[in-house]
This record gives C-alpha cells, structure tokens and sequence, in this order.
C-alpha cells in the first residue's frame, strides 16, 4: 500500500492540498561509514539532510548517523535503492506529521486552539504543557529515545513537509507531530526500516494514536460535572453553565481550553462525550 503523504517541492501556499502528511524529521543510522549516495543528491528531495560518523551509544555495529528533514517518499526511495542490500540500516528516531494549510492569517492558531479543544491521548498520564508557541502532550522526547513518544502541536509556522519551500510571506499551518524514539516507540507503529517508512499509513497512525472528543453544550456540560461532583443537577440553566464555564477556565491557558488536561482529572467524563476519528475531525476542520 503506497502512503498518502503529499509529494511538494512548490512555494505558493495556494496550490498546497488542504491537509499534508508527511515527516519532519527522520534519523536512522548505518553499518557502513559512508553514504552510498552523494549528498546533494539527496537534498534534491529534503529541506536538508545531515551525516555524523560516530558510533551509536553502545552498539558499535552503527557507524554513520544521518539525519533527513522534510523528505519526500521519492528521496526516502532512493536513499534505499542505494543502500541496497549489502548496507544496513536502523530507524531509531521519527516525527510523523500532519499539516493542515491555512487559507486566510489567524486562522492556524484557531485551528490550534480546536484541536487543544477536542484532543485527548490514550494512556498518557503526564498533562499537556505550553512552551512559548509551542504545546506538547507528554515529556519532551529526543532521538536518544529518552522519551519514546510524545505529541507537538504549534501554528506559528509554513508547513515545509515534504520538501515544501515556503516563502517568508507564506501564511502559517497548523502543525501536529508525534514523535517516536527508539524500539519502543517505533516497534509498535510497525516502523523498523526505510520501507516502512515509504508505505506508512499516515492516516491509520492519527486514528488510532488521537481521540477527537466534542463538548456539549455548557448546560449539559454542567449537569455532567455536577453529577460526578455528586452534588445536585436540579439548578437553574444559569447556575449550571457557570459551573461549566468555570471548569473550561480552570484547564484554559491563555485562552485555550485544553481538554486533554481536564479529562486527566475526570476520566468518567469521557464516556459521556461524543467522539469522532482523527481523520474524521480533519474533514471537519478544513471544510
């Protein structure tokens, strides 16, 4: 099954389809010390591509680091065509993205600030937290695998998937990434080679990685909270979207409500919201 990634290498912001996979960044690591491949060759196919000859920490079968921003399916084809099969390699880090293209300014951070609304991560216990513009869903991982997932979101920023060359005046998409670092986070993602990589199912990823929830409206929102409170529905409308509004403050930051972070402290909740597939959520965002 081919990928549904996008191939694009054009800088007008107008022609870029409305939701883009693809990946960030990608590290994999080589027992041989050289590149089979010029460089330059490669770069024809990402934002740039990096190489370190080191050994990998403790396994000193790995010799050659390389590192791949932005790169097509076509520049991940050809780095593997020219391994061949006589050069090993090994995945060890990857940023699997997906953008979604702005058509008019500011509208990447109200997107951003509906997916906080509507987000929520599976068995992630650690809360999502703001680093200046940028939110991130579990502590913050590097290739070294010290974290084996964890999940970006920023808007301040072009999309430069898949070898995309904005221009400075190019509007800003919003941007979602999960990171995966080492066997443990990328073993169960299926990804262990370059040919997993070319034929990654972007969409299946963000289905099962990502669970969209919608809200109620704030009387029903209320009446929820007030009975898992164990404290009296039979209120007024008022009393009841106070007490909803309240809540959506108390996990808000800087004016973005971040659902992830108020189902940490009620999980009961959940069962209580309507829910739609990532994919799905995506169809409704770019309509």
């Amino acid at each position: 099954m081919k990928s549904t990634t996008h191939h694009l290498s054009i800088r007008d912001n107008a022609k870029l389809p409305a939701i883009i996979y693809g990946f960030d960044r990608i590290t994999v690591w080589l027992d041989h010390p050289e590149l089979p491949i010029k460089i330059a060759h490669l770069k024809r196919h990402c934002t740039n591509v990096e190489e370190s000859l080191q050994q990998m920490p403790f396994n000193p079968r790995w010799k050659l680091k390389v590192e791949l921003y932005q790169p097509t399916i076509e520049g991940l084809e050809l780095l593997e065509s020219a391994l061949g099969y006589e050069i090993a390699v090994c995945v060890t880090y990857v940023e699997i993205a997906c953008d979604i293209r702005s058509t008019q300014k500011g509208q990447a951070r109200k997107q951003l600030k509906d997916f906080l609304a509507g987000a929520y991560i599976p068995n992630l216990r650690q809360t999502a937290q703001r680093d200046y513009m940028t939110w991130y869903f579990g502590r913050r991982a590097n290739e070294n695998g010290i974290q084996p997932s964890v999940l970006v979101a920023y808007a301040d920023k072009p999309s430069k998937l898949n070898n995309a060359q904005p221009a400075e005046k190019d509007l800003c998409d919003l941007h979602i990434e999960g990171r995966r670092a080492g066997t443990k986070g990328l073993k169960p993602q299926g990804i262990i080679s370059l040919s997993d990589l070319i034929q990654f199912n972007h969409q299946k990823f963000w289905d099962n990685n990502l669970v969209m929830y919608q809200l109620p409206k704030l009387a029903q929102l209320g009446r929820l909270l007030a009975a898992d409170q164990g404290r009296s529905a039979d209120v007024s409308g008022t009393a009841l979207r106070k007490r909803a509004h309240a809540w959506i403050e108390r996990y808000s930051n800087e004016g973005a409500f971040v659902l992830h972070n108020a189902l940490r402290d009620y999980p009961q909740l959940k069962r209580h919201l309507s829910k739609v597939k990532f994919s799905e959520w995506l169809k409704m965002i770019v309509q």
